[in-house]
């Protein structure tokens, strides 16, 4: 009974394909509970996607708000920031490359505070390329000078995807 016990198992673990689709979804959380209001205050996300190989290749980047619902919006591009990536969306990206997404919450943000993205993933869609990541939260405060208006920084942390290794 425990040779046909160890058949059975050997036959179940051969069985399983071997899939390689874990390794290529990476999660990462971003810090949401940082200052942010309408009037005042305002919260930016930013994460780059870099594409290290020789080939091009294609990601999608998910990202959820507090509640788990899936996040859609970016931000225009302007200020020299840019925003290639539509969360949710399959994206290509060229070999040696980086594409970028950002996005503001709060005062002059295209989401409102409780939108803010509290966690994403990026799935790999294809086998011949491999990608890096990084990510930036920045909280900051307006803070009026006599004409100026000057950015007051609150917080300011690295979002770390995969300790930094290519996936």
């Amino acid at each position: 009974m425990v040779v046909a016990g160890v058949v059975a198992l050997t036959s179940v673990v051969s069985a399983v394909p071997v899939s390689a689709d874990v390794s290529r979804v990476v999660y990462f959380p971003v810090q949401s509970n940082t200052v942010c209001d309408d009037t005042n205050y305002q919260y930016h996300f930013e994460l780059d996607i870099s594409n290290i190989s020789n080939v091009s290749g294609e990601v999608t980047l998910y990202l959820y708000k507090k509640d788990g619902t899936l996040l859609t919006q970016k931000q225009p591009a302007g200020y020299g920031l840019n925003s290639d990536i539509t969360p949710g969306t399959p994206i290509n990206i060229n070999g040696n490359s980086t594409l970028q997404y950002t996005v503001r919450s709060g005062l002059s943000g295209v989401l409102p505070c409780e939108a803010r993205p509290s966690y994403g993933k990026i799935e790999v869609n294809s086998n011949s390329a491999q990608f890096v990541a990084t990510g930036e939260v920045t909280s900051s405060r307006s803070v009026p000078v006599g004409t100026t208006t000057f950015w007051a920084t609150y917080n300011n942390t690295t979002v770390t995807i995969n300790e930094g290794k290519p996936f």
